[in-house]
């Protein structure tokens, strides 16, 4: 296009001359005079237009109102990627493509309105520099057109776009840089093999000849170890070496080929030393020895974005002196350096960057900057790194969701849906909750009463959450995505809107509130046994909302009325006698549930029930007693279900030589067991027991749980019955009911039971609630289980975190950095101990040592030859260790063979510390010290000193 002439023909036309020019095939150039006609009543689309110009497209498709922003892409894009938008290669009717209405996008010719079209600069600029300003005029236009209602996106490679409109944008100037790196890099001397081809994969699978699986790295050995699961044969294979693993990453999936049996070797025994690098030399090539393999191809990647940081070494300056090629370290172990060209500062940050290739002549993979999280040790940077690692959302909740929201401020129960189909239960059951201290979002509340035959009604009331959050709607689809509610040591974020999980779906003492509830009406002479049950929609109204601290207290019958009304809520405006009669009423009330759940305790250990240990820190009090009426709920709920497809969750048995460090450390005692049922085992463990040493149990009872395969959902219609067992509950089908709040899997179990419920004349069931499929369900199991893994291991990493926090500047002196621990498990340089009073395990490093045994480990001192035996008690100092690259760690110490005598260091009260509690506790004596002299230095000078937090110990 070249100069114009203008010619005004209508109001609404102009008539603009265009030359072009036109190139033949032999060479020469013909210059061509067209007419170019340019429109004042071109209409911009959207919805949001309050010009009206919209009007014009009544019968075409529109861009939407609720979209997050509009998008742009520049003529390069449309001419190179095309099928990534959705319009394939061989079809060039992009118009007619893009205006689909299902497209929610539009065709806007831009060159033929008068808002956007400019003429282009003959001899000044080329035609692609053109279109791209043409397309950045319409971009501009539109965003002051519709009054900066949207954000506008521009897509395109135009590397001359960011240095004129974005010359400080140095994320994006890095992207660019490191992808234009790799199209660029020349092939050097390969470190390792190539990949075979897909087809000689696709072959050698299905011959047999190579094996199929993800790659697991051992985030202790993370150079140097790690494992492949067959798919076929469910074999586990050993990956030596970095150059075995052959640039695969931690779960890509993988071809890998069996080394000869003469390079076969077996994993390290050995307590990983983090101040140095394990080295191949170090894995044992006699006695028992591993199959091994190394990768020859990659079938699928699992790429994602990982939290990095820069530790200020390896950088190569290049290019134009301020784009440096520098190698970050992921917060994750098991992942590899990444090297990326940057121009930023990145020292004391962490960040977020992508791996765009690894090719086989680099030790490492080659990658780009993606976005700054903060500053290494702020907490919320800490807590942005935990979520992002473990790929959880936890952004706010949409105003589309929002809106689907009743008023929680005066809600009151529907008369007419009570009437129509909810039983109304207010008056005749004695209905109480009974949770952690602090909890809002109360899924359950239990109910125990006399019939008139005698006989006993429990009762379990949940909360009615599918009322509230329809089959298909916004709320539903964010929930289904959350998948649960996440729990970190300081905070937590839920599932559900605050209106729902707190407040209207929230069983609340004292307030009107909707359930679903089960009646079973139990034989009182043996708890145990069920004469009938009844499930059904009703109307409740909890009397009270009970801690597990208040509710044993009152149960223990050791403090008076006035001490138990300080506990409980409902109580505060209570006096005199009817005080002292509503406190026996619930101890009676209590101790009838106490005296259920022990009989249904017994029942289940007794048909094999296990009950096992954990090792990690304990942030809530909860009683055995009281959970074990809800799993009976469980168990009933299938038998209503549908028959061809259920959501249950299933627990599969463990394979024998996963519990080969138990039956070993047991027989270290003289203790035998079994594990050919769950049963035996649940006996064998039940017998392990020292009257002297009641820890060696919780030892015996964590290997146990370490042991065994995590529970997982299913869909009964993809698995055969005998695969639906619940190993650990001893049942043969397991369901989970009691807490659609926080757990997206209950809400699916609720509408399944509803829906076969619906044919009950009292009952006009929803029809908006409809029910997934078989293999809808199955899908939505794998995603939930997913997002279930995800969410224990933040819980996890954010009680390491404080963790760590609380042991942040201690000296080794410090009464709490000197500990009791037990040996839980011997290696060829060192043992893992266990520290009752913190509920923390970790290894203990000896560099003296000499044999080892199963059992034991010998170490030359000054002083002779000490032997370390399986669950000896020893003294410990526990330090803070570890770089910023990472996650902080503890350091164990060895101070004496022989436990401390000092009663706390000894952990006498049996009772983990709740690390996030003690740092409150700690923080506010630092702030009534502060407040102290504060106010000293008020009387004085009239100066305050600033308040601090309990996040100031970072």
């Amino acid at each position: 296009m070249g100069d114009n002439d203008v010619v005004e023909n209508e109001d609404r036309v102009t008539v603009v001359d265009k030359r072009i020019q036109l190139r033949l095939r032999g060479g020469h150039v013909l210059r061509v005079v067209r007419q170019h006609y340019l429109r004042k009543d071109i209409p911009c689309g959207s919805e949001l237009c309050f010009e009206g110009c919209q009007e014009a497209l009544s019968r075409r498709s529109r861009l939407p109102k609720d979209a997050t922003h509009y998008l742009v892409p520049f003529s390069d894009i449309l001419a190179n990627f095309m099928p990534i938008l959705g319009v394939p290669r061989a079809n060039r009717d992009y118009f007619s493509t893009i205006s689909h209405p299902k497209k929610a996008s539009i065709y806007f010719p831009n060159e033929f309105s008068t808002n956007t079209f400019e003429p282009r600069m003959e001899g000044h600029e080329s035609y692609c520099l053109y279109q791209a300003q043409l397309s950045f005029k319409a971009a501009s236009w539109y965003y002051e057109h519709l009054g900066g209602q949207k954000p506008i996106v521009i897509l395109t490679e135009n590397i001359k776009y960011l240095k004129d409109f974005w010359p400080n944008l140095d994320s994006a100037f890095d992207t660019y840089k490191s992808l234009k790196a790799l199209d660029e890099s020349s092939t050097k001397g390969s470190e390792f093999e190539d990949y075979i081809k897909t087809e000689m994969i696709e072959a050698g699978i299905k011959s047999g000849r190579l094996l199929e699986g993800i790659l697991r790295v051992n985030k202790y050995h993370s150079t140097s170890e790690a494992f492949v699961t067959d798919f076929k044969s469910q074999y586990e294979i050993f990956i030596p070496g970095h150059i075995n693993r052959n640039r695969a990453v931690d779960g890509d999936v993988v071809a890998i080929n069996l080394l000869p049996k003469s390079e076969w070797v077996s994993r390290s025994k050995r307590l990983e030393n983090k101040k140095s690098y394990l080295s191949e030399s170090t894995w044992e090539r006699k006695g028992d020895v591993d199959r091994c393999g190394k990768v020859v191809g990659i079938i699928q990647r699992n790429w994602r974005e990982y939290v990095a940081s820069y530790q200020g070494r390896e950088v190569e300056v290049i290019e134009d002196r301020k784009t440096r090629s520098i190698l970050v370290v992921p917060f994750e172990r098991k992942i590899p350096k990444i090297r990326i060209l940057t121009s930023q500062n990145l020292n004391g940050q962490r960040f977020v960057v992508a791996i765009d290739n690894w090719p086989s002549y680099s030790n490492y993979p080659n990658g780009h900057f993606v976005r700054r999280l903060g500053d290494i040790g702020d907490l919320e940077t800490e807590i942005d790194c935990l979520l992002m690692e473990n790929n959880i959302s936890v952004g706010p909740f949409s105003s589309g969701i929002l809106n689907e929201m009743p008023n929680g401020d005066n809600w009151k129960p529907d008369p007419n849906e009570v009437s129509n189909n909810r039983n109304d239960l207010r008056h005749s059951h004695f209905i109480m909750s009974i949770d952690p201290q602090g909890c809002e979002d109360v899924d359950d509340a239990l109910s125990i009463r006399t019939l008139k035959n005698g006989n006993l009604e429990l009762g379990v009331h949940i909360a009615d959450v599918t009322y509230f959050v329809k089959s298909g709607s916004l709320t539903d689809k964010e929930a289904s995505q959350r998948a649960t509610t996440v729990y970190l040591a300081d905070r937590r974020y839920d599932m559900l809107p605050s209106v729902l999980s707190g407040n209207l779906c929230s069983l609340l003492g004292g307030v009107e509130r909707y359930a679903v509830t089960v009646l079973w009406e139990l034989d009182p002479k043996d708890p145990s046994t069920v004469i009938s049950v009844w499930y059904g929609r009703t109307l409740i109204r909890s009397r009270y909302k009970l801690t597990y601290e208040a509710a044993q207290t009152i149960i223990d019958g050791n403090k008076s009325p006035e001490d138990i009304r300080e506990m409980v809520a409902e109580l505060k405006n209570v006096k005199g006698q009817s005080l002292g009669k509503r406190c026996n009423q619930l101890r009676e009330m209590l101790t009838t549930l106490c005296k259920v759940a022990l009989e249904i305790q017994k029942k289940r250990e007794k048909e094999g029930g296990l009950s096992l240990e954990s090792t990690e820190a304990v942030f809530e009090f909860e009683s055995s007693n009281i959970e074990d009426l809800k799993p009976k709920e469980h168990l009933i709920v299938h038998e209503v279900a549908f028959p061809d497809f259920s959501l249950l969750r299933r627990h599969p048995y463990p394979k024998r030589e996963y519990f080969e460090e138990l039956i070993n450390a047991a027989k270290s005692k003289g203790w035998n067991i079994e594990t050919y049922s769950n049963k035996a085992l649940a006996d064998s463990l039940n017998s392990c027991r020292d009257p002297n040493d009641l820890i060696i149990n919780i030892l015996l009872r964590t290997m146990a749980t370490l042991a065994m395969v995590k529970a997982v959902y299913f869909s009964t219609g993809s698995l055969n019955r005998d695969e639906w067992y619940h190993y650990g509950l001893a049942v043969s089908h397991y369901t989970h009911f009691t807490s659609p709040i926080r757990r997206y899997a209950d809400v699916v179990v609720h509408r399944l039971l509803l829906a076969a419920l619906k044919n009950q004349n009292w009952w006009d069931f929803d029809s908006e609630q409809s029910v997934p499929n078989n293999e809808e369900l199955s899908e939505l199991c794998i995603h939930i289980n997913d997002r279930n893994k995800a969410a224990q291991k933040i819980q996890r990493a954010s009680a390491q975190l404080f963790q760590t926090l609380y042991f942040k500047n201690r000296s080794p002196y410090d009464p709490g950095c000197i500990v009791e621990a037990v040996i839980s498990s011997i290696k060829s340089n060192g043992f893992i101990v266990y520290i009752p009073r913190y509920a923390l395990k970790g290894p203990v490093y000896l560099s003296n040592a000499e044999d080892q045994e199963d059992n034991s480990i010998h170490i030359e001192t000054l002083h002779g030859k000490k032997v370390y035996k399986l669950f000896d008690h020893v003294t410990l100092c526990i330090q803070l260790s570890g770089t910023d690259a990472h996650a902080h760690s503890l350091t164990f110490h060895l101070l004496s063979p022989k436990p401390p005598r000092d009663s706390i260091a000894r952990n006498e009260d049996g009772k983990p510390i709740d690390f996030f509690n003690a740092l409150k506790l700690e923080q506010e004596e630092e702030d009534n010290k502060s407040l102290s002299e504060t106010e000293e230095m008020k009387r004085n000078n009239g100066n305050q000193r600033k308040k601090k937090s309990v996040y100031s110990f970072f």
